[in-house]
């Protein structure tokens, strides 16, 4: 990893401390209670993989949710590295994004869409809604490391992505290797 290893141990520390507030309310059985009691251990290992690019994710869990819904669980660990590759990858590539979109955070949701195309019908005969059905499940993995590489995004950010694409799954007790498409959400 490019970065100082002061720098990266304070982008890790940002990245856990925002994975144990999403997880502040999980069962007393999970994983991440173990990586806050041996918080300062772990960051060092992690650290030292990290730095060596010898970091490997563990296989994800596909859960169902009692409405019948599916999740994918990460280990604490995982998470905490997803989140910092997600921090650092958003200095490369948030000058390539469209932050137009209706459904952000902020932009006014479907009223606002309804209010810009009222305002719109006049100059414009046609409106167009798209919600494309499993978006992130149709990208396929040489693509997206393709468009990451054309962003010029860091080696090691785009090797940690790959790693985190070819960890596997396993769902219902079995593990399913990786595919070469489908990005997690």
């Amino acid at each position: 990893m490019n970065l100082s290893r002061l720098a990266l141990k304070n982008k890790l520390n940002a990245a856990y401390h925002t994975v144990c507030l999403r997880r502040k309310n999980h069962s007393a059985n999970s994983c991440i209670w173990h990586l806050r009691h041996h918080w300062m251990c772990e960051r060092e290992a992690l650290l030292t993989q990290l730095k060596q690019g010898s970091f490997c994710f563990s296989p994800s869990v596909i859960r169902k949710t009692y409405s019948g819904d599916t999740l994918e669980c990460f280990e604490a660990k995982d998470a905490v590295v997803l989140t910092l590759v997600a921090n650092l990858l958003k200095k490369h590539v948030r000058k390539h994004l469209c932050f137009d979109g209706f459904h952000l955070k902020g932009k006014g949701g479907i009223k606002g869409a309804l209010r810009c195309t009222s305002r719109n019908l006049k100059k414009h005969r046609f409106v167009v809604k798209t919600d494309i059905a499993s978006y992130y499940a149709s990208i396929g993995h040489p693509k997206l490391l393709s468009l990451l590489t054309n962003l010029c995004v860091p080696q090691y950010l785009i090797d940690l992505i790959q790693k985190h694409l070819c960890r596997g799954v396993v769902r219902d007790g079995v593990y399913l290797p990786e595919t070469q498409r489908s990005i997690p959400r």
